[in-house]
């Protein structure tokens, strides 16, 4: 239910980011967001509220914070992070695109929505891909300004 993750009951995600913990083999691990969020059931479609904690590569949700083992860990490498393309009646509602499934997940606000799919996005093979596109466009730009100031430079000489 909706309120159960809209009340106070669900700690601020930006209180409990980037924190330290134990994971269940022992070493040290960091979250790097984490919250309750809303995802839709696969089969059922039902929505239920679940915790949900990115560390590296991964968003690993379960019941509750201090449930050990995780439901599920989502892998993030092959992700592509959307708002969501279908009407599921909820506000604030983003999708993880896997090869496999898409993940309905929803937040509090849009702020928070914006949040996680920003924190999300870092970790995902196409924002790699599209971060280096972007620099390779950035200085084939740069060459080509200095390409054409030469080229201008070249024409403004008078013929011997």
């Amino acid at each position: 239910n909706d309120t159960k993750m809209m009340g106070s009951r669900a700690p601020d995600p930006a209180s409990v980011a980037a924190v330290p913990s134990i994971n269940d083999g022992g070493e040290s691990r960091v979250v790097v967001r984490s919250g309750y969020l809303l995802k839709r059931g696969e089969i059922r479609k039902a929505w239920k509220v679940r915790w949900f904690e990115l560390e590296d590569d991964k968003l690993k949700y379960k019941k509750t914070p201090d449930q050990i083992k995780p439901i599920d860990n989502i892998p993030l490498d092959q992700v592509v992070v959307r708002r969501s393309t279908e009407n599921v009646g909820k506000e604030h509602c983003f999708e993880l695109v896997t090869r496999n499934r898409i993940y309905h997940l929803v937040a509090r606000s849009r702020t928070d929505m914006d949040d996680w799919m920003r924190a999300l996005s870092l970790y995902t093979q196409l924002h790699t891909e599209n971060n280096k596109i972007a620099e390779a466009e950035e200085e084939i730009s740069i060459v080509a300004y200095r390409l054409a100031e030469l080229t201008e430079q070249i024409g403004s000489r008078k013929p011997l």
